[in-house]
């Protein structure tokens, strides 16, 4: 089916870039996770999908992150000199820590994938 000009992801790109000529890359970056939201409701309404409840939990902490992401940022746009000063931002305790923690979630995560179907296949169809 042919997709529309609002639904693209080309169109998206656009806005995203044109969104940064009026705010700072840390609201106009998390607001792009709406994509996935409005994408999940339209399935509902015009495809008529089952929503099911893990697609209300990823949907509700999606939207939580969002909301956290926009509300706590520093709003306010930094030049960098080149690109040594931007990566010395990656070696500062603060991002270490951060990605340690995405790193540590992600393992958990993939532990927990595995289990759950570990699981499955012990209980059988």
């Amino acid at each position: 089916a042919p997709s529309t000009i609002s639904t693209s992801p080309r169109c998206h790109r656009g806005c995203d870039f044109g969104g940064l000529m009026f705010a700072s890359p840390s609201i106009v970056g998390p607001l792009g996770a709406v994509v996935l939201l409005t994408n999940l409701w339209f399935s509902r309404l015009l495809l008529k999908e089952p929503l099911s409840g893990v697609d209300l939990l990823s949907t509700a902490l999606t939207l939580g992150g969002t909301v956290v992401c926009v509300v706590f940022a520093v709003h306010r746009d930094r030049l960098f000199d080149g690109a040594a000063s931007v990566f010395a931002l990656y070696r500062r305790a603060a991002f270490l820590a951060y990605a340690s923690a995405i790193v540590a979630g992600l393992a958990l995560a993939r532990a927990l994938v595995s289990s759950l179907n570990h699981r499955r296949r012990l209980r059988g169809p």
